[in-house]
């Protein structure tokens, strides 16, 4: 079971806040990424099941509304 925020739809303007906070993020934030598009790397794992759902959480947090949860057996 996972939950993650993932990178914004392209050309979007929370890509745009995502890639401008990114740097900033990352180093109060202990490495986190705000752009990096997770989906696709569970994607491409390999796992014998995945099952992804997508879905915007409405936080004051914006560059970490964009997330996914799901479950991934290998």
């Amino acid at each position: 079971m996972f939950v993650e925020h993932v990178k914004a739809k392209e050309k979007s303007i929370l890509a745009y806040i995502q890639k401008i906070l990114h740097k900033p993020w990352h180093w109060f934030f202990e490495g986190c990424h705000t752009n990096r598009d997770t989906k696709i790397l569970l994607e491409s794992a390999g796992f014998n099941t995945l099952e992804i759902e997508a879905y915007n959480l409405y936080s004051p947090f914006i560059p970490i509304t964009t997330q996914i949860r799901g479950k991934a057996i290998k």
